[in-house]
């Protein structure tokens, strides 16, 4: 049997990218310019969620939003060097498989 979890790490990824970009169209990139879900065109979700606690999301006054860009880059970076670094421990991984068998 196949495991979904690819197909939900594509969806994940899919809707992380539409919430960000709901913020960037609305300017909703300052403290200044918070907006609500709701202005955004958006719903309360485990992905929205992941990002404020991430802090890529900050909250601003109540439940007004906004995207903060220099820890979401942040943020990016440090999802790139996990994967590679799972990327790497495979490799590994497989090659010691190979070389003691």
């Amino acid at each position: 049997m196949a495991s979904t979890a690819p197909i939900a790490a594509v969806i994940s990824a899919r809707k992380r990218r539409e919430i960000i970009e709901a913020f960037r169209a609305s300017s909703a990139t300052s403290p200044e310019r918070a907006k609500t879900l709701s202005e955004l065109g958006l719903k309360e979700s485990n992905v929205f969620r992941i990002q404020v606690w991430q802090k890529a999301i900050v909250q601003s006054g109540y439940n007004r939003y906004y995207l903060d860009e220099v820890r979401m880059i942040e943020v990016d970076h440090q999802r790139r060097r996990k994967i590679l670094f799972a990327l790497l421990a495979s490799i590994v991984v497989l090659i010691i498989y190979f070389l003691t068998r």
